[in-house]
């Protein structure tokens, strides 16, 4: 009885860091130091992309400010020629916000021309200081929504 009661507490701690892990495999954290690898899907209302797609839409979940400045973020993708920007965005208010879907910021950017995006295709998303060092700022990324 004793093991059975082991195996159903272990089984249920497994199934919990399972799914924070997979949580956290969805979505992307980027910070200063370290850019993050943004998985983009296909939005359900996004038809047959003949010419491709045109937007991408950003949503970030959680935000971290720097103590020493504003900071933007810079989204980014590898194109023929080496890395093409996207697109930056800054946040407004600069308040740490985090797991409050009422508070999450989305932000549509027009992929640029000759560019080509595909559901395969992962952004690089970081963060550049706009003032100060940027030091222990980080945003929390759902993943990129293709339109």
């Amino acid at each position: 009885m004793k093991w059975r009661a082991i195996a159903v507490v272990a089984s249920a701690v497994g199934a919990l860091l399972g799914s924070a892990a997979a949580a956290q495999a969805q979505g992307a954290i980027a910070t200063i130091q370290r850019p993050a690898t943004l998985p983009l899907r296909r939005s359900p209302e996004a038809g047959a992309a003949a010419g491709g797609f045109k937007y991408v839409d950003i949503a970030v979940t959680g935000f971290h400010p720097s103590s020493t400045g504003p900071v933007q973020i810079v989204v980014d993708a590898q194109g023929r020629t080496g890395r093409i920007e996207v697109g930056r965005f800054g946040l407004y208010p600069e308040h740490a916000f985090s797991g409050d879907p009422a508070k999450v910021q989305r932000f549509t950017l027009n992929i640029p021309e000759g560019l080509r995006v595909t559901p395969a295709t992962r952004l690089s998303v970081r963060l550049e200081p706009a003032r100060g060092t940027g030091e222990g700022a980080f945003v929390e990324l759902d993943p990129g929504l293709l339109r």
